[in-house]
């Protein structure tokens, strides 16, 4: 079946729309999810948004850009991000848990980067993804950005489907993110 999706801005009345396509993309890591997440058969998101912060993420399109694509007229995914000194901003720790060598690290320090936070879609909606990240990239570079990151869990699992996303995006790993003693994430780059 053909999708045409529709990209836009998120306004106040999709908020509920994206709360549900996160819950459905949304896993617990608990030791029966991660051996059932390990046959890499779905990406997944494992950090939430709560009503209220998302409100505040869409109302401020200064600092953030999220983005729903709608198929016949019905949020089916979204893309949020930021620039990333508003991300070191909500995560101080951040920059000492990111391993990152090489000239990709001065393009972190000195550079104009989005940090992607979420890109997700709901079941049966296999290209939405993919209309909202190139939408989310031609935003960001007609914002001057340099380049766009995004984290991806490695480790306690590998979310494979999201890596694989992002690649085929040209998003490229150029270090990693530790957060606890258990979880690491890949660091993606997609330069602009």
């Amino acid at each position: 079946m053909f999708q045409n999706f529709e990209i836009a801005l998120a306004g106040a009345p999709d908020v509920a729309s994206i709360l549900q396509v996160q819950d459905g993309n949304l896993i617990k890591l608990s030791p029966e999810n991660i051996e059932r997440l390990k046959d890499g058969s779905r990406g997944f998101l494992i950090h939430a948004l709560f009503g209220d912060e998302l409100s505040d993420l869409v109302s401020d399109t200064k600092d953030n850009l999220v983005l729903v694509s709608r198929c016949n007229g019905q949020v089916c995914g979204y893309a949020l991000a930021y620039d990333l000194t508003k991300w070191k901003r909500l995560n101080p720790a951040w920059e000492r848990d990111v391993e990152v060598d090489g000239a990709e690290k001065e393009i972190l320090n000195m550079g104009k980067i989005m940090y992607l936070r979420h890109i997700a879609r709901r079941d049966g909606f296999d290209r939405c993804g993919s209309s909202i990240m190139r939408a989310l990239l031609e935003k960001a570079r007609a914002s001057s950005y340099d380049a766009v990151v995004a984290e991806i869990l490695q480790a306690p699992v590998v979310n494979a489907v999201s890596t694989e996303f992002h690649e085929f995006h040209g998003f490229y790993r150029i270090g990693s993110v530790r957060e606890g003693q258990e979880m690491r994430w890949g660091l993606f780059m997609k330069k602009l």
